[in-house]
């Protein structure tokens, strides 16, 4: 039987009101075979953009703003219109590898209904992530079932232990716990491994590849729509034949 990994990571604060308005989580699905050509491309992408295939590479080296340190910026450019250039390559050049499948959701927390929030016991308001993200796992599972296969996840490291057990105790709650609605639609989680892997992005590929994923996404919903329309629509179509991109307005 087949297995699959879904890379994920996420980006901006589920804070409201907050300096930004858009939250994102996702990455991509990819056979496990496939992992190494796909390391492999972006190797590729690193030596072109930064004359070293180990460095680091993450979304915010491409995009101006207050995250932006050019002191650790890896780029060979110092160019910012080239780095949107350099990004749409980049993309491009990833996507080429057919078989793999991004799957991600973004929000426009200045759009967005009172639905996707929840209270604090302190009084502010945060997205509910804890159920936004069921739809990217609920892809995830969707496309396990229609390939025959099963899946595992791996997630960039979170900011502390505590919070990756948190995380980890969520999902079980999620996949083993008990559904009073809909119960037989929970046999599709069963196809996804128990335990979510967290790695370094500094020492996996593939987790730099979905923070890069993600990252993008967001920070062109953040401030560049145009550069959304024009660079993403071609490998983030939206429909129902699609997995790809949930957009929550």
């Amino acid at each position: 039987m087949k297995r699959y990994i879904m890379a994920c990571d996420e980006r901006g604060t589920s804070r409201w009101p907050s300096s930004s308005n858009t939250w994102a989580m996702g990455g991509f699905i990819i056979e496990m075979g496939e992992s190494h050509a796909l390391t492999k491309t972006w190797e590729n992408i690193k030596l072109k953009l930064c004359g070293d295939k180990d460095v680091e590479l993450k979304w915010s080296h491409f995009f101006p703003g207050h995250h932006q340190q050019r002191s650790s910026n890896p780029l060979l450019s110092n160019d910012p219109q080239e780095w949107r250039e350099q990004a749409i390559w980049a993309i491009s050049e990833l996507f080429k590898q057919s078989k793999l499948l991004p799957v991600n959701i973004v929000v426009r927390k200045d759009k967005a209904s009172e639905s996707a929030f929840i209270t604090t016991e302190d009084g502010r308001q945060v997205l509910d992530t804890n159920t936004l993200w069921v739809g990217v796992i609920s892809q995830f599972a969707l496309f396990l079932k229609q390939s025959q296969a099963k899946g595992e996840m791996w997630f960039d490291q979170l900011g502390s232990r505590q919070e990756e057990t948190r995380k980890q105790a969520d999902w079980l709650r999620l996949r083993d716990g008990e559904w009073p609605v809909n119960p037989e639609n929970q046999v599709l989680l069963k196809r996804i491994a128990p335990t979510m892997q967290f790695y370094d992005s500094e020492e996996e590929p593939l987790v730099q590849v979905a923070d890069f994923v993600s990252g993008v996404i967001w920070a062109a919903s953040e401030d560049d729509d145009e550069f959304l329309l024009n660079a993403l629509n071609d490998y983030f179509p939206t429909g129902p034949r699609t997995y790809t991109l949930i957009r929550f307005e």
